[in-house]
């Protein structure tokens, strides 16, 4: 986890994201993918 950016370093879900997933509909869990792309996009390159 990545406190300081409040993402999963895995999935790049926010914890809120994750939990919730079982219960977001097709429209918003493609909402949720297209934002990872952009999050991991961001994200330093592991040392």
């Amino acid at each position: 986890m990545d406190y300081d950016r409040e993402l999963c370093i895995g999935c790049h879900r926010t914890l809120e994201e994750i939990t919730h997933w079982i219960n977001f509909s097709p429209e918003q869990k493609q909402t949720v993918l297209a934002q990872i792309e952009i999050r991991r996009a961001a994200m330093p390159a592991p040392n």
